[in-house]
């Protein structure tokens, strides 16, 4: 079964973006009545059915909702600095997410060597390690 990304669920219904309606109708060709996987990335999994798909914007209707989807009783927080390296970095950002990571503070010290961060780029490396490890 595939899991798509979609932030805002709003009851029983949820209209996925344009990457992912592009992706789910497009490249993977479900159609009308077809069972997915949603989440929205705040620890709920909802499980719905294809209503409209439009590769722009497809329809879902929520048919259940797991809330708290391998909920733990802490949080984990990790601060790092960006490396001089990029790929290290995002290696380092899509493990952690892999493993659980809550929260992910880029962290600009006195002797850092990179000063900036991509932040559309870390969100991106963020939801696709989410969808893949289902954390």
């Amino acid at each position: 079964m595939n899991i798509f990304y979609a932030p805002v669920v709003n009851g029983s219904e949820c209209i996925l973006d344009e990457k992912e309606s592009g992706h789910c109708i497009r490249v993977l060709r479900l159609k009308t009545g077809s069972s997915v996987k949603v989440t929205d990335g705040r620890g709920s999994i909802y499980e719905a059915v294809i209503t409209d798909p439009d590769p722009r914007k497809c329809s879902l209707k929520i048919t259940e909702i797991i809330e708290d989807f391998e909920r733990r009783n802490y949080r984990l927080h990790i601060a790092i600095s960006p490396l001089k390296n990029n790929e290290r970095f995002e290696w380092f950002i899509e493990k952690s997410v892999e493993l659980g990571i809550d929260e992910i503070t880029p962290l600009i010290c006195a002797n850092s060597e990179r000063l900036n961060v991509k932040k559309e780029r870390v969100n991106n490396l963020i939801i696709s390690a989410m969808k893949q490890s289902l954390k």
